[in-house]
């Protein structure tokens, strides 16, 4: 039993090494990023499979819209619109309430960055604009020209607006100071 008490002993050692040198080690920055990410993409994605499913519907009879039930055409091409590509106003939606958590998550775990969080947040929607932007414009490409399904698509998007706000983060959001 000795010997049993004393592998484990050796074994959780090592662990908490191999931890150490993963989480802290010269691309420690980089793995937490990912594992961060990996955490803000599961929930942002989460809260868009959510968001399609619950608002999808409320949109979707929107692009049968005409300009007689709207009152006039402009709100009607809106209508219409929104109706046809709900998916992307879904998108916008679920990134405004993901946005505070990713910031929380990417301050506090990957990039460790001192001073406070509300300005901190507030640069994370300045990085993640640009992403957003290119996100959603592929989301568009993905369904509309290429047909597949908006859930599938944000997958795709996910990947690219990824390496964008990796860049944006490290630069700006977080950056250590000189």
């Amino acid at each position: 039993m000795r010997i049993l008490d004393i592998m484990a002993a050796l074994m959780l050692t090592k662990l908490k090494q191999y931890w150490q040198l993963l989480f802290y080690g010269r691309f420690g920055e980089q793995f937490r990023f990912l594992a961060a990410g990996g955490v803000n993409t599961v929930v942002g994605y989460g809260l868009f499979a959510l968001g399609y499913w619950l608002l999808n519907p409320l949109f979707a009879p929107l692009a049968g819209a005409g300009s007689a039930s709207m009152g006039s055409a402009s709100h009607s091409g809106l209508s219409v619109w929104i109706g046809q590509h709900s998916y992307a106003v879904i998108q916008w939606i679920t990134w405004v309430c993901s946005v505070p958590f990713g910031a929380f998550t990417l301050k506090y775990f990957a990039f460790q960055s001192p001073g406070p969080y509300l300005p901190q947040a507030a640069r994370s929607y300045l990085v993640y604009l640009p992403a957003q932007l290119v996100s959603n414009l592929l989301l568009i490409l993905f369904v509309s020209r290429f047909h597949l399904h908006p859930l599938v698509a944000q997958l795709l998007t996910i990947c690219i607006a990824t390496v964008i706000s990796y860049l944006g983060h490290k630069f700006f959001t977080f950056r250590k100071p000189d």
